[in-house]
């Protein structure tokens, strides 16, 4: 083996690591005091094998695969028992994951187009009026003065005002 090749997997074998804080964390709840093990872990057992047998390099690299998946997998199970609502999501997911691969990558076209139709079609649980009434326009008062805005409520006659031509007090109707 090539010793590039073999310090490549090492690296590649520690950003493994990531992955396994993201499950952990996300699907079983898990708080980690420290993080630096699951980052130390994978490329030691990769430098490991260098040392005893160097032909066995990629296979300690890639058994990070299918120990991933199954923490995947049985965190799935485990965070929908513990929902208890999202079993049926979580066993759709498990039948059409095989579908989007064999139809990949037609698939996903599919699913994301399906996804977006849903989000677009459903009603939202959220009220939106105040997000509305935030993105619609508002004009500056000195526009009042062009006749651009037109202003509605009541009104309260504090002094009487005098017309200027007729000497007689303007009379205010509230609206």
């Amino acid at each position: 083996m090539d010793t590039v090749f073999m310090v490549f997997l090492t690296i590649f074998s520690s950003i493994f690591g990531l992955f396994y804080y993201l499950v952990l964390k996300s699907l079983y709840g898990v708080k980690f005091p420290v993080i630096w093990p699951l980052f130390i872990i994978p490329p030691f057992i990769v430098v490991i094998t260098v040392i005893l047998d160097p032909g066995y390099v990629p296979f300690a690299c890639l058994v990070n695969f299918p120990i991933l998946l199954a923490l995947m997998l049985i965190g799935g199970v485990v965070k929908a028992i513990r929902s208890k609502n999202s079993i049926w999501g979580f066993i759709a997911f498990m039948v059409a994951m095989p579908l989007i691969m064999i139809t990949w990558p037609y698939g996903i076209i599919l699913i994301t187009a399906f996804v977006i139709l849903r989000e677009i079609l459903t009603p939202s649980s959220k009220n939106t009026f105040y997000e509305l009434q935030g993105v619609l326009p508002t004009s500056k008062i000195r526009s009042l003065a062009m006749g651009l805005v037109e202003v509605s409520g009541k009104t309260i006659l504090i002094e009487p005002v005098l017309s200027a031509i007729k000497k007689s007090a303007l009379h205010w109707i509230p609206l």
